[in-house]
């Protein structure tokens, strides 16, 4: 039994460890579960923000496309007759230092559509188009000096193959209103002041633009569909990042699973065996601490026979003795039950007398019994004829009183009453 022992112990340690790594696979399941879950869930927001931002990017670029020109069939076609169609547009080529966006677009609002045109390539301008079109060649503008020592628009923006100059030679920053304000003393004829949200400041006046307008200006647009592209790009990169992710942990949860599977059928196995053996191991304890019990029990009616046996030793060496003084007294017993022989006749005899001196005593109690009967009755027969004399003597005194009564106030007959009351006098004696 003690190799049954060591059995199930070493299995029920080597079940304890299966339990352990099936609890650390059921673990490691659940967090790939819980991250597959988190990634996919990070993969729909980020294809819906990134549906989000296609959808934005397209009505950008529609609205860019017409605010540019782009969407004018009559001018598509008329600078494409001139060759002209893969000219690049002002808003493409210029480049706005971050935060003079809006300044920018308020003052070449009008004329970032404008086609750049080489010098070598100058079209046939005697055809005017039929729409709105800026043309703007490559040359270079004649300026004088500024007369100011005051921070240009033009060291803002620069511009692929183009000069701003003759747009932008007079037009000085300022970060805000205020500081506006305090350079217009400093300007001279057409110079102007334009802050970073698009106030203007000129000599003697100050324009403001709609917060709409500014919102909408050509450059805050095209800055905006480059960060959308750029958005979309991260978006492309995050996005098969996470698929990526999603495909691994799809892979990782599959070999985690089957795994578990196979650790689950283990588990199965060793617990049924664990089952089993203890079992085995219990009916063996059981059988074993019956025949223990059934030992000691034997022992027990050993020790106790052997008492016993002692004890009969012991009666029959008493019974001995007293089998002897028996012997030696059974003459004496024998006489003595003679005499208790005759005392017993005696006894019977005296017992037999008795018992007629009883039946006579019984007798004469009857009869006493029946004359108390008789004696009881002819008491019973005598106080109801006394009881019938008294009713009789009180009826007998009420007619005495009604007649001496009717005697003393002198009615008649006197005489009739009389022999009443003489008769019922009499009757009262007797």
């Amino acid at each position: 039994i003690q190799d049954l022992r060591d059995r199930v112990r070493g299995h029920d340690e080597v079940l304890e460890g299966k339990e352990l790594s099936f609890q650390q696979l059921e673990n490691q399941l659940q967090a790939i579960r819980d991250d597959l879950s988190a990634r996919r869930d990070k993969l729909g927001d980020l294809r819906v923000r990134q549906q989000e931002a296609i959808s934005r990017l397209e009505s950008l670029k529609e609205i860019q496309a017409a605010a540019l020109g782009g969407e004018d069939d009559e001018l598509k076609s008329w600078l494409a007759e001139r060759f002209l169609s893969d000219a690049p547009r002002l808003a493409r080529r210029i480049q706005v230092q971050e935060g003079w966006q809006r300044a920018t677009d308020r003052l070449l609002n009008g004329f970032l559509g404008a086609v750049c045109v080489s010098t070598t390539v100058v079209p046939d301008l005697e055809s005017q188009p039929a729409g709105s079109l800026g043309i703007l060649l490559d040359r270079r503008v004649k300026s004088l000096p500024s007369h100011q020592d005051l921070p240009r628009l033009l060291d803002k923006i620069s511009a692929e193959g183009v000069d701003l100059a003759s747009f932008l030679a007079d037009v000085y920053v300022a970060d805000d209103l205020s500081q506006a304000l305090a350079m217009q003393d400093q300007l001279y004829g057409r110079d102007c002041v334009v802050t970073r949200d698009g106030v203007m400041v000129g000599a003697n006046w100050v324009s403001f633009a709609s917060e709409s307008q500014l919102e909408t200006g050509v450059l805050v647009r095209e800055e905006e569909i480059k960060q959308l592209d750029t958005r979309l790009s991260a978006f492309e990169i995050e996005i098969t990042r996470e698929e990526t992710e999603i495909q691994k942990l799809e892979v990782a949860r599959s070999e985690t699973e089957g795994a578990l599977q196979a650790e689950r059928s283990d588990l199965n196995r060793l617990r049924a065996e664990k089952t089993a053996l203890h079992n085995q191991l219990g009916r063996e304890e059981a059988r074993m601490g019956e025949a223990s019990q059934r030992s000691e029990q034997l022992a027990k009616d050993l020790g106790e026979l052997e008492n016993q046996i002692g004890k009969d030793h012991e009666d029959i060496a008493t019974a001995r003795e007293m089998l002897d003084r028996a012997r030696q007294e059974s003459g004496t017993l024998a006489s003595r039950r003679e005499s208790l022989l005759a005392q017993r006749d005696q006894m019977q005899q005296d017992i037999s007398r008795c018992r007629e001196t009883l039946a006579g005593l019984q007798d004469h109690r009857h009869q006493k019994l029946l004359e108390k009967q008789r004696l009881e009755s002819a008491r019973e027969s005598l106080r109801e004829q006394i009881e019938r004399i008294e009713r009789q003597l009180s009826a007998d005194d009420q007619r005495l009183s009604r007649i001496s009564a009717g005697f003393d106030a002198g009615d008649e007959p006197v005489e009739q009453l009389r022999g009443e009351l003489a008769q019922m006098l009499e009757r009262r004696v007797k």
